[in-house]
């Protein structure tokens, strides 16, 4: 495998702009379902997401502002579970996939053809799990995978990350790949890559006393590499975004910690070098019971500019009762 150690060679400093995005439609949760997530949209429109039955397992389908398609993924025999992160403009799906061979259990990258074909399975050699985040129409392939780190201090996992970057095939290894590789940093994610071969992420490391992880997106184009933070208050604070998804005209979606709005998290939309920052407003018409909107990530963005995101009303993961689903357009 082909690992470069990557050093930022230009810094961007983002100045929001007035927001450009700012027209809200709340996706549908399905009846008697609940915490819908959207995943992706193509440029067929398809919005794929998951939501909460009533039984509380986790169901995917295809979204929608006024109804709803199950989506059916036949699993071979092997495969426990699968955990989709987008699909391309003809419907074919790509993610994570959980597979138990024997009493091996085994993480893995896997695609799927939305018409027919079983589930290809792809892994980085002697990784410990690996996630397919990106496919772009040249069949170039992005994603990250995990790898044990027994060095690792006592209070950090015992493993590390890496971006990568490689070569659709049929199944099994991937060829010779990519690893991105941020010096000193235990944990990079590759998040997605478009036609013209630009791709984006984010890397995590420690601060200095260990109790939480400072987070950066970049964004690596034509042979240039950019870490996208805020420049506030004439550089004395630099604040992260996270970029989840980019389109094929280079907008980038994803989420930020805005220093103007600390303790919430909110969406952010970058595009031709301003950036529209996004909260889900506080609107009883779209979420009648919603009391304040804590957490605003937008997730995927197609190349006609529509964006799905969701949104949460406390700053956590698990419960998800008062997630929702939205599309966003200028």
């Amino acid at each position: 495998m082909k690992r470069i150690l990557v050093a930022f060679l230009l810094f961007v400093f983002c100045i929001p702009a007035l927001a450009q995005y700012t027209k809200f439609t709340p996706l549908l949760t399905p009846p008697n379902g609940s915490s819908l997530s959207p995943i992706s949209i193509n440029n067929a429109n398809q919005i794929l997401a998951t939501f909460n039955n009533a039984s509380g397992q986790r169901k995917l389908i295809f979204a929608g502002t006024k109804g709803f398609t199950n989506v059916n993924i036949p699993l071979d025999t092997s495969t426990v579970s699968l955990f989709p992160t987008g699909l391309n403009s003809v419907g074919d799906f790509y993610g994570r996939a959980i597979r138990l061979i024997g009493l091996n259990r085994i993480d893995e990258a896997f695609t799927k053809c939305h018409t027919a074909g079983p589930l290809r399975y792809f892994k980085i050699p002697d990784a410990l799990g690996t996630v397919i985040t990106g496919i772009n129409d040249k069949g170039v392939v992005v994603g990250y995978y995990s790898e044990p780190d027994p060095d690792a201090p006592d209070w950090a996992p015992k493993y590390q990350v890496h971006g990568f970057k490689s070569v659709l095939q049929n199944s099994g290894f991937f060829p010779p790949t990519v690893s991105f590789d941020f010096a000193g940093v235990p944990y990079s994610y590759v998040t997605g890559i478009n036609n013209n071969g630009d791709i984006v992420g984010y890397y995590q490391y420690p601060d200095f006393e260990g109790y939480y992880y400072i987070e950066s997106g970049f964004l690596l184009s034509k042979g240039q590499l950019y870490e996208l933070v805020w420049d506030a208050q004439n550089g004395e604070k630099r604040w992260p975004v996270i970029p989840l998804g980019i389109n094929n005209h280079g907008v980038i979606v994803g989420r930020t910690y805005p220093p103007d709005d600390p303790g919430f998290v909110r969406g952010f939309a970058l595009e031709n070098g301003t950036v529209s920052i996004v909260n889900f407003p506080d609107n009883p018409a779209a979420d009648p019971g919603a009391t304040l909107t804590k957490w605003t990530e937008l997730r995927s963005i197609n190349d006609s500019g529509v964006i799905i995101g969701w949104y949460d009303q406390e700053l956590s993961f698990a419960p998800w009762d008062r997630r929702g689903g939205f599309i966003l357009t200028k």
